[in-house]
C-alpha cells in the first residue's frame, strides 16, 4: 500500500511547525482514515498512514503534534508503535491518542502503559475527536515553547557566568595594583592627617571591591559544585574572632560595638577559608544595618556548631525572610522598600553552609533587630 498521506501533507514550502496543528492518523482502514481526515482538516494539517512501518517512517521524517493510533493493525501493533514513538520523542513533544474497537479496560490500560495520553473507542464522535486533538496539540505546542524558553534561559545563565568570570579576572589585577600603590604611599610618604585618611579610605574601598569580586567567583564555583572543600579540624572560636577583627574598624567608624565572649575552643571539620568568608559577610551585614551593639556567640550542640550574630537594626519582616539569602534577594527586598539585603554576601553565606551540609537562618531579636545563625556540622560528610 502506498502512503495515502501524501495528498494530505502540507506543501513543501510550508514551515515544519505551521500555525495549524500537525496530526498523523495511523489506521489500516482507508475509509476511517478519510473520515477522520475530513473531520480534522478544518483546523489541522493531516497526514495518514496505513501501517506501523509507514507511521514510524513519517514520524522520523516530520514533527507531528498529535498521533491518532489504531491498536489493532496487521504486523506491528499500535501498542508497539506507541512505545517506539515514545522512545524516539522528547518528553512532552508528542501527544498519542489510541483508537480501539475493543471497549474493555485491559486494552485501555495497555495503551496508557505503552505511553498513550488518551484513547477513543470506535465508533467515536467526530466533534469530540476534533476537540481532543486540538486540545492535545495546544498543550504540546505550549510545552515546546516552554522548552525553548528554558534553553534560552540556560544560555543566558551560561553567558552571565562567563561574563562574571571575565569581569572578576579583569578587575583583580588593576585592584591589586591600586592596593599596592596606596600601601606604598602610606608607608613611604609623609602625609598630612587628611591625606592619610584619604589613602586609608582608598585602601578600604579597594579591599571591599576585592572582597566583592572574590564573592562573585566563589558563588559561581559553589553553584556549579566546582569549588572543592578543603576541610580540616578548625577552631571555630578562633575563626570567628578573626572575622570579628576584620570588621571591627568598620564597626568602630559607625559607633557599633561588637561583643564576643571567648570561652573554650570549639572544633569542627570545615573549610576554614570559606567559613571565615561567610562569617565576615554575616558580620559585615550586621555592621551595615545595626545601631548599637552586635552580640556574637559560638555554641556547640547536637553534633553541630552554631555561630549567632545578633544586631540591633531594623529587623527583617516575616514575608522577606525567605528572600534574604536568595541570589537576587536584595533586588526583591529593595522593591519592597526593605532596608535589609546587600549584594551577594548573604547568598554566599548560604552556599557555604549548604556545601558543608549545614544551613543559615534569621529570626527576630528580642528588643529589636535580627539574629542570624550559621549552623555547621562538626564533621564534614562527603557525598
Amino acid at each position: 500500500m502506498t502512503l495515502a498521506a501524501e495528498v494530505l501533507r502540507p506543501p513543501d514550502d510550508e514551515p515544519e511547525h505551521s500555525e495549524r496543528p500537525r496530526v498523523l492518523v495511523v489506521d489500516d482502514e482507508v475509509d476511517l482514515q478519510e473520515l477522520v481526515s475530513r473531520a480534522l482538516r478544518k483546523t489541522c494539517d493531516v497526514t495518514t498512514a496505513g501501517s506501523a512501518i509507514q507511521a514510524l517512517e513519517l514520524a522520523r521524517r516530520s514533527a507531528f503534534d498529535v498521533v491518532l493510533l489504531d491498536i489493532m493493525m496487521p504486523g506491528q501493533s499500535g501498542l508497539e508503535v506507541c512505545r517506539t514513538l515514545r522512545r524516539q520523542s522528547a518528553p512532552g513533544s508528542l501527544a498519542i491518542v489510541m483508537l480501539t474497537a475493543l471497549d474493555d479496560s485491559e486494552n485501555r490500560w495497555k495503551g496508557l502503559e505503552a505511553g498513550a495520553d488518551d484513547y477513543l473507542v470506535k465508533p467515536f464522535d467526530l466533534r469530540e475527536l476534533s476537540l481532543r486533538v486540538n486540545h492535545f496539540a495546544l498543550v504540546v505546542r505550549q510545552q515546546r515553547v516552554i522548552r525553548a524558553q528554558v534553553r534560552a534561559l540556560r544560555e543566558l545563565v551560561e553567558l552571565r557566568d562567563d561574563l562574571t568570570a571575565l569581569v572578576v579576572h579583569d578587575l583583580r589585577n588593576p585592584l591589586v595594583a591600586v592596593r599596592l600603590a596606596l600601601q606604598s604611599i602610606e608607608l613611604d610618604c609623609v602625609l598630612e592627617p587628611e591625606q592619610r585618611e584619604l589613602v586609608n579610605l582608598g585602601l578600604r574601598s579597594a579591599n571591599q571591591v576585592m572582597d566583592a569580586t572574590s564573592d562573585l567567583l566563589q558563588i559561581r564555583l559553589l553553584e556549579a559544585n566546582r569549588l572543592p572543600l578543603r576541610c580540616e579540624e578548625t577552631d571555630l572560636l578562633g575563626l570567628t574572632l578573626g572575622a570579628v577583627e576584620m570588621v571591627r574598624l568598620a564597626a568602630h567608624e559607625k559607633g557599633v560595638d561588637i561583643r564576643f565572649e571567648i570561652s573554650s575552643a570549639i572544633a569542627a571539620e570545615v573549610d576554614p577559608t570559606l567559613v571565615r568568608r561567610a562569617l565576615e559577610n554575616l558580620l559585615a551585614n550586621a555592621v551595615r544595618h545595626t545601631q548599637g551593639t552586635i552580640d556574637v556567640e559560638v555554641l556547640s550542640a547536637g553534633g553541630r556548631v552554631v555561630v549567632s550574630v545578633a544586631d540591633r537594626g531594623d529587623g527583617v519582616p516575616d514575608d522577606l525572610k525567605d528572600n534574604l539569602f536568595e541570589k537576587f534577594g536584595s533586588v526583591a527586598l529593595l522593591k519592597k522598600n526593605a532596608r535589609r539585603g546587600h549584594g551577594l554576601g548573604l547568598h554566599l553565606v548560604r552556599l557555604v553552609a549548604q556545601a558543608h551540609g549545614g544551613s543559615v537562618e534569621v529570626d527576630d531579636r528580642e528588643g529589636g533587630g535580627a539574629t542570624f545563625r550559621l549552623l555547621l556540622p562538626t564533621h564534614h560528610r562527603t557525598a
